[in-house]
């Protein structure tokens, strides 16, 4: 049997009260807010902002996710799983993977991780980081 993928748009709802359509909310109005209320989320925030987005600042931003998410481990969040976040630590740390920019400039051991591109590991990094914003927002 054969599958045909499919979507569907569905318009966000107007909020009325009394009779009156409310404005809706910028899409980044809730990012906003979180950022007022969650110290974490706004630090993280100003990490994004600034360039270059490299290794170690991505490799922070983990740092500030995993200790804000204490007891709980990020694999378990279902954000990411352990090969992509074994594999962006890796990379992170070892100069002979990324060059430079790593965080470390040697470490005991062979390297186990193929290369990551910076681009993606810079996408994986957003994602989880959109969506550990949105589970506190």
């Amino acid at each position: 049997m054969d599958t045909v993928p499919a979507r569907a748009v569905i318009p966000s709802p107007t909020v009325v009260i009394d009779g009156q359509a409310q404005p809706r909310p910028a899409p980044g109005d809730a990012i906003v807010a979180a950022a007022l209320v969650h110290p974490d989320i706004a630090e993280a925030l100003r990490i994004l902002g600034r360039r270059p987005l490299d290794w170690v600042e991505l490799y922070k931003l983990i740092e500030i996710i995993k200790k804000n998410i204490e007891p709980i481990e990020l694999h378990k969040t279902g954000w990411v799983i352990s090969p992509q976040l074994n594999r962006f630590t890796e990379n992170a740390n070892r100069q002979e993977l990324v060059g430079p920019t790593a965080r470390h400039a040697r470490l005991k051991g062979s390297k186990g991780s193929l290369p990551l591109p910076l681009g993606e590991a810079q996408e994986l990094i957003r994602g989880i980081v959109a969506d550990w914003i949105n589970s506190l927002s």
